[in-house]
């Protein structure tokens, strides 16, 4: 068994002809087999490359998908900060309203009323932009979150809703009226926060199936793209073994021990 390993290696020193090669000879295969080495790890940077460009399309379409909810989940909850923001403001000024009501301050009450007008003014206006939002939503009330043919998960992405207050500031005529007026705009505040935690849980849900998606194509790229890799290695390693013997053996025999070796 020794002979024949001894005999295998000899064999690359051996033309077509039958003839022992030269030195110069066996160095030019050496070289060859160093540039198919080279290309070999070409070959790895390319495969890689292309297993992601496979990917690509895959991950941009369940991107899109994605933020697509993400998005209209980012308006809404815009229109909610805003329309927060609007409903503490009428409370203080209806606070304000009504101690100015109590201390028969006529200016004073005048200038609160018309506060609360403007208010109002704007919280309609935030009321025409949610409604134009919600219809722009309409088909994003449930999103099935598919990748390739594989359903992830379904959101659902609620529809904003902003009452406009029908009590105008002028029919605020004592405390009970404004007492009344307050309890309206506290039960207001309190949907709004419960709408904003809707959203935010469904940006947490999208944003927990992307992690779970972008997770398993990372598995997937890296897996395919191991393979390859060790594919390449083993075959790096076999020219480098093979290229280090035959160097071994031009560095270390002359041609009669290879003559001697090859008739052996």
């Amino acid at each position: 068994m020794e002979d024949s390993g001894i005999k295998g290696i000899g064999q690359g020193f051996i033309s077509a002809k039958g003839q022992l090669k030269s030195k110069r000879e066996i160095q030019v295969e050496d070289a060859k087999q160093a540039q198919t080495q080279s290309k070999a790890k070409e070959t790895e940077i390319v495969t890689g490359d292309k297993v992601s460009n496979a990917l690509a399309p895959v991950r941009t379409r369940f991107n899109e998908q994605a933020n697509e909810v993400i998005s209209a989940v980012n308006v809404n909850s815009q229109n909610l900060k805003e329309a927060q923001k609007l409903t503490k403001q009428q409370i203080e000024t209806a606070k304000e309203l009504k101690s100015a009501l109590k201390d028969k301050d006529t200016e004073a009450i005048a200038l609160k009323r018309e506060e609360l007008n403007k208010l109002a003014e704007q919280r309609e206006a935030l009321a025409r932009q949610v409604k134009q939002d919600n219809a722009e939503q309409s088909d994003l009330r449930r999103r099935n979150l598919s990748f390739g043919n594989e359903q992830k998960g379904v959101v659902e992405v609620k529809e904003v809703k902003i009452q406009s207050r029908s009590t105008a500031a002028d029919d605020l005529k004592n405390s009970g009226d404004v007492n009344d007026f307050i309890e309206g705009l506290k039960t207001e505040l309190q949907s709004v926060k419960d709408q904003q935690q809707a959203q935010k849980d469904t940006k947490t849900q999208v944003k927990g199936v992307l992690q779970e998606v972008d997770a398993t194509l990372n598995s997937i790229e890296s897996d395919s793209i191991r393979s390859i890799d060790e594919a390449v290695k083993r075959t790096s390693k076999l020219a480098e073994d093979l290229s280090s013997s035959s160097q071994a053996l031009v560095n270390n025999l002359s041609v009669s021990s290879v003559q001697k070796l090859l008739s052996s």
